[in-house]
């Protein structure tokens, strides 16, 4: 609604509007350091209005005059959608989210810290929870989140330890938004210069940057409007010009106390406070030794007796702010939990070689998981153990893109994960690997594939570094699975860039392998994929030269490991052939019909020496293959003597039975429309007619009329039919 245009208040929504109604007004006037009385003039040309105000934001009118709404409307450039939640139109469950609702149990005493939050974002200055850790600092801006939940139109939580996860958890972010119209390329680029733009004028955004490294350096990444506010959680110190900054500190002993005894009734004062004192008073620590109680039966004397066990370990662990008293109790736990449930402790550890960011429990349903093919109730028993004790969280994660659909997932806090990883044996890695795998998606090009592979992105970055735990045959599987995340990085988001990122990194792993014939097929596909996606990062001329050059590394590596009589070498010259082409130099043709020259007499050397009939049946199609994709560049060098010498290479495939029966109807169609071309180009109009027209039988059957051959043929045709000259005909006629 635009400001200042009236609007009945209805009924129904009368009681609710007049509450929200205040509560925007006295947010606004904050952000906009507005006292009552300055603002009672700019709306109402009168200071002595205060009261009108005064009784909005205290909640006690119920149903303000439409005059006083349509002027407060103007004076504080109220939005539309602020205005439309006022009268209730946008539901809570509307709400863009992507957090959990976790229920955190370690919110003791930060009664004050949830209000200065509220008065911070009221403030409208970015907000910044510091701390070491496990004193609770995501736990206080979860909390915030979920209660404020209804007074923001998107509330989004993003994993900050790293740049890649920023901008991972932002470009989702603007995906939920359907942002994609802004940016044509869909690349990560594309996605979060969207999404700079939409948070320019967006209003009742929230978003929680978590475990942010350096602050300042990640705050000045977006433009944030007047009515977006932020909230990050950091082990470093915030810059308090920048930020409103809430430094958590340690609890006290009373309050120590106070959290022990909320679940596990009274206790002996003097063994609550000597817990506190070894565990730092640390919020994480103290719920973890709680959840240890409860779950083994032990009182806290029992567990204190524990703590004085492992204390010299404690004094032993270099200071790391904090966290050794928070490392103690997780090693505690962890040791029973191996003797309390060996299935849960294999499955925790395994967890433990994937990143800190949501894991879908259904990769662990196969032989190959740490917990065996165990049926959904039998796995909830083994998941229940790790709640219980407070090692993961679990919950559905909503793709963001499609709305409807959510995974079931498990979390580990970072402290958890590494706790957990050091105490794992080592060949779990390989089992956490085997699992990731298993359950992969192998198209990347279709729609229903698109939530998994968004999910597992984040998991393939922590076996690439440390892949060399990986054996020669699973550093494969590696590759295979990462060339398949570039393809969905390309053909789900047009994200040429990140492609590029994902073939160099699996380049990079074949270069450590073995010498093996397999890795050199990786090897290649890599590169010739890597190529693709080069080309379309940018159409400049230096990017098809660096196109070209990946190319023939490819075929110089081939040809130096297995020899220049080897097939695969003949590809390698023909794929080059094709990228030379496309390069645009004066003399690329004639490059492109010397190297596919040299791919021909490849091919004939291994027909000859072919010792079986499979193998002579497998040479004589690859050698018809080579020799149509040899009339295609002679075609294309538009001289006449290679035209002819094109339309030789044709019918002498035409004529041959032995290469006509290895072709399928469509393939054969192909050659005829390559003949026409041919015959087009050198003006035998009824020859070309008859090749084209055999060839638009075969399409009919088999491709759409949208196909690039229909239309080409359609094309054609036509043109034949009326002596057109082609586009292929000789230069030097």
């Amino acid at each position: 609604m635009p400001a200042g245009k009236s609007r009945n208040i209805p009924e129904a929504a009368s009681e609710s509007f007049g509450s929200k109604f205040g509560q925007l007004i006295k947010r606004r006037r904050g952000q906009e350091d507005l006292t009552q009385p300055r603002l009672a003039l700019l709306a109402f040309g009168d200071e002595g209005k205060t009261s009108r105000i005064s009784e909005l934001e205290t909640g006690k009118v119920v149903k303000p005059h439409q005059k006083t709404v349509d002027a407060l409307i103007v004076a504080l450039n109220l939005t539309e959608s602020e205005i439309e939640r006022c009268y209730g139109n946008e539901e809570v469950g509307k709400t863009i989210t992507n957090i959990a609702k976790l229920n955190p149990k370690s919110l003791t005493a930060r009664a004050d810290e949830l209000c200065q939050l509220g008065n911070a974002l009221k403030r409208a200055r970015p907000a910044a929870i510091t701390g070491m850790g496990g004193v609770g600092k995501s736990t206080l801006a979860l909390e915030y989140a979920w209660r404020e939940l209804e007074n923001y139109r998107v509330v989004w939580w993003v994993s900050a330890s790293t740049q890649y996860s920023v901008t991972s958890h932002m470009v989702e972010l603007a995906r939920s938004l359907q942002l994609k119209e802004l940016g044509k390329t869909h690349s990560d680029g594309a996605w979060l210069e969207a999404l700079r733009d939409w948070l320019r004028t967006a209003s009742d955004v929230l978003i929680i940057f978590d475990s942010v490294e350096n602050p300042d350096v990640l705050i000045s990444q977006f433009p944030l409007g007047k009515s977006v506010y932020v909230v990050l959680t950091s082990r470093s110190p915030a810059s308090k010009t920048t930020f409103e900054c809430i430094e958590l500190d340690e609890w006290d002993i009373a309050t120590s106390r106070i959290y022990i005894e909320e679940t596990l009734g009274e206790q002996d004062p003097l063994v609550c406070a000597e817990i506190s004192k070894m565990l730092g008073g640390l919020p994480l620590a103290l719920e973890q030794g709680v959840s240890y109680c409860v779950e083994t039966g032990c009182n806290v004397a029992q567990y204190l007796s524990l703590l004085e066990q492992n204390a010299e370990k404690l004094l032993r662990r270099s200071p790391q702010s904090g966290s050794e008293a928070v490392w103690i109790t997780f090693e505690i736990s962890i040791n029973k939990l191996g003797q309390y449930n060996s299935v849960s402790l294999n499955l925790l550890q395994t967890i433990s070689y994937f990143p800190a960011s949501p894991i879908p429990l259904h990769i662990f349903d196969s032989d190959a998981s740490p917990i065996g093919n165990l049926d959904p109730f039998e796995r909830n028993d083994v998941i229940s153990v790790l709640l219980k004790f407070a090692l993961v969280k679990r919950f559905d994660l909503v793709d963001p893109v499609r709305r409807s659909s959510a995974i079931d997932c498990v979390q580990m806090h970072t402290l958890v994960r590494d706790v957990a990883q050091s105490m794992a044996p080592t060949e779990l890695f390989q089992v956490a690997f085997s699992c990731f795998c298993k359950g992969h998606p192998t198209s990347p090009r279709d729609p229903k594939n698109f939530p998994e592979f968004r999910v597992r992105d984040n998991v393939i970055g922590e076996f690439v570094e440390h892949c060399s735990k990986l054996s020669m045959d699973d550093r494969a599987r590696l590759v295979l699975t990462m060339i398949l995340n570039a393809s969905f990085k390309w053909y789900a988001e047009s994200d040429a860039r990140a492609a590029c990122k994902r073939s160099l990194d699996a380049q990079n792993i074949l270069v450590s392998m073995h010498n093996m014939k397999n890795v050199d097929v990786l090897m290649g596909s890599v590169k010739r994929n890597l190529a693709g996606y080069i080309a379309n990062v940018g159409d400049d001329y230096s990017n098809k030269k660096e196109v070209q050059r990946l190319y023939k590394e490819v075929a110089d590596e081939v040809r130096l490991k297995w020899g220049e009589k080897d097939p695969l070498y003949a590809r390698s010259l023909v794929d080059l052939a094709t990228v030379i082409e496309q390069s645009g130099e004066e003399d690329a043709s004639d490059k492109a019909i010397s190297e596919i020259r040299c791919a021909e007499e490849i091919c004939m050397h291994s027909l000859f020496t072919a010792d079986n009939d499979d193998l002579r049946r497998e040479n004589i199609k690859m050698l018809s293959e080579v020799k149509r994709r040899l009339a295609s560049s002679l075609l294309g060098s538009r001289r006449l003597a290679n035209i002819r010498e094109a339309q030789s290479l044709v019918e002498d495939a035409l004529e041959d039975k032995v290469i006509v029966d290895s072709l399928t109807d469509l393939e054969l169609a192909e050659i005829h429309m390559q003949a026409g071309m041919i015959e087009w180009a050198l003006e035998n109009w009824s020859e070309a007619i008859c090749f084209f027209e055999k060839a638009e039988k075969v399409f009919a059957d088999h491709l759409s009329e949208s196909h690039d051959n229909a239309i080409m043929l359609k094309i054609g045709l036509a043109a034949v039919k009326q002596h057109k000259v082609g586009p292929w005909a000789p230069i030097d006629h």
